[in-house]
């Protein structure tokens, strides 16, 4: 069924109230073509060059409505604007969980799509692993990489595991058995980097966080040590002590 109309509306996810692309319509601004293999048509927009930011995530937001009549209904998409290094993850990523490389348009395959989601939530629990930090891709350190890698294998991988076990099946007839359940080996991966990253990240990152501020120290005061006291208040306890507090506190360790 052709719908009756359609527009397209485009938020930066941290601000709802200005649209980047706004109030696109079909077949004014948005273009459609035949998908043969379902039979329906393909509504779409190309986003001018320049309108998005780079590392930006947004929401695109499609309006439906089936008839005159009807209420529209409402699609959403995200849409994420990668920074440029952050693709060279992908193979890499691949290349650790995907050795069979799964043919693309079947379930179980990995979508690039897919393993940027990895990479984004992957560098969300780098972050998280104590001592807690806030990297972004553009400033995480060359020294986390590896750990970046193998947080979004672990992401990826559990993603993985729960397809698994919706697709899992076992069969048994008079002759012949057949059963399909990839979750045990999986699992097992999962425990593996997890002990990878909790194991060895948190002292690696403790190392940075410590190499790039000095921070301060608080001690308790040791005796021979001075002692700093505003004047006002310094006044003040004398007059309610009744003698000198600072010849008091010098006394005992003059020389």
């Amino acid at each position: 069924m052709v719908p009756f109309t359609v527009t397209l509306n485009v938020y930066q996810t941290n601000d709802y109230d200005t649209a980047v692309v706004e109030n696109k319509t079909y077949p004014t601004s948005i273009s459609r073509v035949k998908n043969t293999s379902s039979g329906g048509y393909v509504y779409y927009y190309n986003i001018p060059a320049n309108t998005l930011a780079q590392n930006t995530e947004y929401l695109a937001v499609w309006d439906i409505t089936e008839t005159v009549a009807s209420v529209p209904d409402s699609i959403i998409q995200k849409i994420r604007v990668v920074y440029f290094p952050v693709l060279a993850k992908i193979p890499q990523i691949r290349m650790l969980i995907d050795k069979v490389q799964k043919q693309l348009g079947r379930v179980q395959a990995y979508e690039d799509a897919d393993i940027i989601e990895y990479v984004t939530e992957g560098l969300k629990l780098v972050n998280s692993i104590f001592p807690i930090t806030s990297y972004s891709e553009i400033t995480v350190p060359s020294a986390l990489d590896f750990y970046w890698i193998m947080a979004a294998a672990w992401y990826g991988l559990n993603a993985q595991y729960l397809l698994e076990a919706d697709t899992s099946f076992s069969f048994s007839g008079q002759a012949v058995t057949l059963e399909a359940d990839r979750t045990g080996h999986i699992d097992t991966e999962l425990g593996r980097l997890w002990d990878l990253l909790t194991e060895h990240l948190p002292k690696l990152k403790l190392r940075l966080v410590r190499k790039q501020g000095l921070g301060t120290v608080a001690t308790r005061p040791y005796a021979g040590t001075n002692l700093v006291v505003p004047m006002p208040m310094l006044s003040s306890l004398q007059r309610i002590l009744g003698f000198d507090v600072a010849s008091w506190f010098a006394g005992p360790f003059s020389g």
